[in-house]
């Protein structure tokens, strides 16, 4: 290795002018049970969106009825600590970093919009960080 490849640093989730520049769009629009996947706890089935990046920012909309969506795996089991997305709301962009939402499986017929940016670090170096800081058993969490 050269000496000047040796002083090429790493992006990780902690990069800030990652979240100062213009985000990466990544748009979804389809059912819930179109754009998830689902995975199963403890005999229960939920379904989860795995962004390819790390979130700067999302905006959620729904034209079903009321959605609720979670940012861990243990609160959609729980039914716990959700926020509530209404029928046509507007709703504001969420700065938030994520690289999972979280549905139950009851959500599966209901309409999303989902509009993200991205940055464009690696969801690994995030992955399970919220769920991990919110009590996840993160080791039935598959990448």
């Amino acid at each position: 290795m050269t000496p000047a490849q040796q002083r090429i640093q790493t992006v990780g989730h902690n990069f800030m002018p990652e979240y100062q520049i213009s985000a990466i769009p990544y748009v979804l629009n389809d059912t819930v049970d179109s754009v998830t996947l689902t995975e199963t706890y403890d005999g229960t089935d939920y379904r989860v969106i795995k962004l390819p990046k790390i979130s700067n920012f999302i905006k959620l909309k729904t034209s079903s009825a009321t959605l609720k969506v979670y940012f861990s795996r243990n609160d959609v089991i729980d039914d716990k600590n959700y926020i509530l997305i209404k029928e046509n709301e507007n709703n504001e962009s969420l700065k938030l970093r994520i690289v999972n939402l979280y549905f139950s499986d009851a959500e599966s017929g209901s309409n999303i919009q989902l509009i993200a940016g991205l940055t464009t670090i690696d969801r690994k170096e995030f992955t399970d960080m919220v769920e991990i800081f919110l009590g996840d058993d993160t080791s039935l969490i598959g990448e």
